[in-house]
């Protein structure tokens, strides 16, 4: 049953948090847009990622949750070679989304 919800729970967050990246990478100033693609790889790398340093590091009191949303913002500055503003943004509200869906995938199964 865990990994059912595991894989619902990405498959979820890829669905969503992609065209979000995609979109919050859109308003950015510049002129290197990013594709979909690059969205897709931010959102898989991010959900993958977060999920790891979550399950490895979560449990350490105080800053053991601060490392996701770190590692979302460092995901969207490596992958879509953005500003440090934007990618804080993007990551930030990436990280939040895959959080309300996993919490939302939890309480339906």
């Amino acid at each position: 049953m865990i990994l059912f919800n595991l894989v619902v729970g990405f498959v979820a967050s890829f669905l969503v948090v992609a065209p979000v990246v995609h979109v919050g990478l859109q308003l950015r100033p510049g002129s290197l847009q990013p594709t979909y693609e690059d969205a897709a790889l931010t959102a898989v790398l991010g959900v993958l990622l977060g999920g790891l340093v979550t399950l490895l590091l979560g449990w350490i009191p105080v800053v053991g949750p601060l490392f996701s949303p770190a590692v979302w913002v460092a995901v969207v500055k490596r992958v879509t070679e953005s500003d440090w503003l934007v990618a804080v943004l993007v990551g930030g509200i990436s990280w939040a989304l895959t959080v309300v869906l996993f919490a939302g995938v939890r309480l339906v199964m």
